[in-house]
């Protein structure tokens, strides 16, 4: 006898209760699918964080000659940059094949980051080159979401404590260079 008979029943113990196939891929995948959306989440904050650095070191540009190559240069990369941060970020949040691989890039330059750098890129490029990690782009992986939407991934106090904590200190450090210049 293996079954204790004095513990709660669980969630499929009671009769015409199995999970369909479309609920087990989905509850089978869910953290695979969380880690590319975090990862996406992460591009999103960094292309916003690069856009109010570049707002607060704005007057480093009007030095430059206007027309001048570096000038070019700066406004195409201070376009450029936050701009690819903020769609390859909403392209991970929906789970977009193509961001995937442009992320996988990214990080494969990121690696060069050594020691932090080359930890969080490690880190990325499993989650996002993992055979859960690839299959969670798929178009099928799509419509097993769209056929289990009550199917979701609660999100620890613990990690919404620490992006808190997170956006206060970057605001607070952003405060500061401010008041710095002034």
């Amino acid at each position: 006898m293996n079954e204790n008979p004095y513990a709660a029943p669980s969630e499929y113990s009671l009769p015409g209760t199995q999970p369909s196939e479309d609920e087990r891929i989905r509850r089978n995948h869910l953290n695979a699918e969380s880690n590319i959306k975090g990862i996406g989440l992460l591009y999103f904050l960094g292309g916003i964080l690069t856009i109010v650095s570049l707002l607060a070191t704005n007057r480093n540009a009007s030095q430059l000659p206007p027309g001048s190559a570096e000038a070019t240069g700066y406004l195409i990369g201070t376009a450029l940059v936050p701009l690819t941060f903020l769609i390859l970020g909403y392209g991970l949040r929906k789970l977009n094949t193509f961001a995937r691989i442009i992320a996988g890039i990214l990080s494969t330059f990121g690696l060069l980051g050594f020691p932090i750098g080359t930890v969080i890129s490690i880190f990325f490029l499993y989650f996002l080159f993992s055979k859960k990690g690839r299959f969670v782009t798929t178009a099928g992986y799509k419509e097993v979401i769209a056929r289990t939407p009550h199917i979701k991934r609660k999100t620890s106090v613990v990690v919404w404590v620490f992006l808190a904590l997170l956006i206060i200190f970057f605001v607070f450090g952003f405060v500061f260079v401010l008041m710095r210049q002034h």
